[in-house]
């Protein structure tokens, strides 16, 4: 398996090498020649940078994935983490106890920790706390979600190594629109949400509320429960509830300008089982609040001017079964607000620079993983440079840096990527950069029987490669992606169960083939394969909780006048270890197929009614999600008990559009 694992690792080295050859071999050759021709008025539209970035980003190389809103509505997901793992290629999404839960994520080989989560271009995960919570935020009030899988840090900053996600609410629209909905489904899941948007003299407005509850299921078999004496077999559910109100104004300034402002509140009361105890519940609120300016003083030079604030708390209450109290109403949580500036310029026709500085400040505080530095700053510039040339305009290409000061360290990152046609209906892709990676609380602080936090602990450094392959025949598009990073200082849990920075470097490598077609007489369909090879140098195990393998299949048919359709959706999860626990060794928890369904019929005048029904895990398929948790049971013993996916469960739901 070693040899065979190195002879991948040369094969897919010279796929890379190859790769970067066919992507700058044009523009190599057009700086060769001297001659210039001429080109026709360039009209830029659409000029929001921030907007417009990701789709870009695509088209400059980068991996990127859309996932619509008309994808999530007309599948009747209820929980962003469903979204991910069903819609998404390549993306592997696991959550911990069903909708509403923890997630554990890997994209491009890395953990969740590497991802860097946003909402309405908002960071929610910051150097304190580097898990993306996306548990509380209704997914009705999603527009699109961005999956940007290339590593990140020019654009977004620190830990993006293996990429980011956006999530886009609703837009204010110029006419009345708006819906209003309600759904119930198995293990008493309840739903109800609307929203109005409007335009009336100008002003621009939008309301969105919802309200959703799950009774939820036993997250744990009889037989863990069995090492317990008196153990308490309860189900894990949650509430959960979201407001949202934004305005916009156009403005008449050069060639236009828009003032944006927005307010987001969810809140959420969730349960985080254990098997050992009695109750274990986190209460939540979060707010996120943005005001932005966007001008475009020229049809060649616009820029944005974007402040927030952002604060997420959490008050944490776990009992025993004896009643004694672990934490009793603890607070967690913390409070971040910062200002974003960019600008873009079109000079020499359609050569661009794009120029930006970030600034960040938090704090946070923790009476579960007691914080010792709890506020920090944040200081960021960046630019990026894309280049056109004359002789190959197909080709795009770009250069940048970024220069980070964040608590007390800094760094400078840099980017480099290119997309180009080669020949027929083959296209290759290549981006080169590194990344920058702080301890986060955890790392830092904890004091867990599994985890002991080390203040001491250097930043992450890597280096990231990616190259691809595609090709269009047809209806059909094929593509074969792969990506290498290479992690000094990488932060893991020792033998000891102390936070450390591993000694030598750690690879990752993944490598991914997908196929996908159009929409023909309504049938569609994405297949995807992600291979991973995520290790230390010096022992070759693969690295806790990331899958070796994983598969994800979308069948879908959407009758073409959109009156109805469904969604087919599987996937199998190849061999994934959980290595938390060294008394009992590595645990491979993998290995399973799930398959979930959902189809929807519209009718009635303008077809603004819609019924959709929703099955997750079609055939009753038992499994573990996250992995294990430990404990000792009544006995005296340690065991570990695993966390099991969610069972059969339907959704059915319904909504009026007007």
């Amino acid at each position: 398996m070693v040899g065979n694992t190195r002879s991948m690792k040369f094969m897919l080295r010279l796929f890379l090498y190859g790769t970067l050859v066919l992507v700058m071999m044009p523009a190599c050759l057009a700086l060769s020649f001297s001659e210039t021709q001429e080109l026709e008025e360039m009209v830029v539209e659409g000029r929001k940078i921030e907007e417009r970035l990701s789709g870009e980003l695509e088209e400059f190389g980068h991996k990127v994935e859309i996932v619509t809103g008309e994808e999530i509505t007309a599948g009747g997901y209820a929980d962003v983490n469903q979204i991910l793992e069903s819609l998404v290629p390549g993306l592997y999404v696991s959550s911990k106890s069903g909708r509403g839960d923890y997630m554990r994520m890997s994209m491009n080989g890395g953990d969740t920790k590497r991802v860097i989560f946003l909402i309405d271009g908002v960071r929610i995960n910051n150097r304190l706390y580097g898990r993306g919570y996306l548990d509380t935020l209704s997914v009705k009030m999603i527009d699109r979600i961005e999956v940007l899988k290339t590593g990140e840090g020019l654009y977004y900053g620190t830990d993006g190594t293996s990429g980011v996600i956006n999530i886009i609410t609703k837009p204010v629209t110029k006419e009345r629109h708006g819906s209003l909905g309600a759904g119930y489904g198995s293990y008493d899941a309840a739903e109800a949400h609307g929203y109005l948007s409007e335009t009336i003299n100008e002003n621009g407005f939008l309301i969105y509320g919802s309200y959703d509850a799950w009774e939820g299921y036993q997250t744990f078999c009889d037989e863990d429960y069995d090492h317990i004496e008196g153990a308490a077999r309860k189900d894990r559910g949650y509430i959960r509830n979201s407001l949202l109100a934004k305005y916009e104004r156009n403005v008449d300034w050069g060639n236009g300008a828009v003032l944006r402002g927005s307010i987001l509140r969810n809140e959420a009361e969730a349960d985080f089982m254990r098997v050992d105890e009695d109750k274990a519940v986190n209460d939540r609120t979060e707010y996120v609040g943005i005001l932005k300016w966007d001008h475009d003083i020229a049809e060649d030079l616009s820029y944005y001017v974007k402040a927030y604030y952002h604060e997420w708390w959490t008050e944490y209450t776990r009992q025993e079964l004896d009643g004694t109290f672990v934490y009793n109403e603890a607070l967690w949580g913390y409070e971040d607000w910062g200002v974003n500036l960019m600008g873009s310029w079109f000079f020499l026709e359609e050569n661009e620079l794009l120029l930006g500085f970030d600034y960040q400040n938090y704090w946070g505080k923790d009476e579960v993983v007691v914080i010792k530095g709890d506020h920090e700053e944040v200081y960021a510039g960046f630019f990026a440079l894309r280049p056109h040339f004359n002789f190959i305009p197909d080709l795009k290409m770009s250069l940048g840096g970024r220069y980070n000061q964040t608590g007390g360290s800094d760094s400078f990152v840099w980017n480099a990527s290119a997309r180009s046609p080669i020949f027929g209906p083959f296209f290759a892709r290549a981006v080169v950069g590194t990344n920058f990676r702080l301890a986060n609380a955890y790392e830092l602080y904890a004091d867990e029987d599994y985890a002991i936090g080390n203040p001491d602990l250097d930043p992450e450094e890597s280096l990231n490669v990616e190259a691809g392959l595609g090709a269009t025949f047809g209806l059909f598009t094929a593509a074969v992606d792969y990506y290498y990073s290479e992690i000094t200082d990488m932060i893991a849990v020792g033998d000891d169960l102390v936070f450390e920075n591993t000694d030598g470097e750690t690879d990752l490598e993944s490598w991914a083939i997908s196929l996908s077609s159009q929409p023909y007489k309504g049938f569609s369909f994405v297949l995807s394969a992600v291979y991973t090879d995520a290790t230390n140098k010096d022992d070759d195990v693969q690295l806790t909780h990331i899958p070796e393998s994983f598969y994800k299949g979308l069948l879908r048919y959407w009758h073409p006048s959109r009156r109805f359709g469904g969604d087919l959706s599987v996937r199998y999860i190849g061999d994934v270890y959980g290595t938390d626990y060294p008394e009992f060794g590595a645990v491979n928890y993998g290995k399973y197929w799930v398959t979930d369904i959902s189809g929807f019929v519209r009718f009635g005048n303008d077809l603004a009614h819609t019924l959709t029904l929703r099955v997750d895990n079609l055939f009753d398929k038992d499994y573990t999600t996250y992995g294990y948790g430990r404990t000792t049971g009544s006995d005296g013993e340690p065991f570990i008990y695993e966390y099991q996916g969610t069972p059969l469960a339907l959704m059915l739901s319904y909504t009026y559009d007007f």
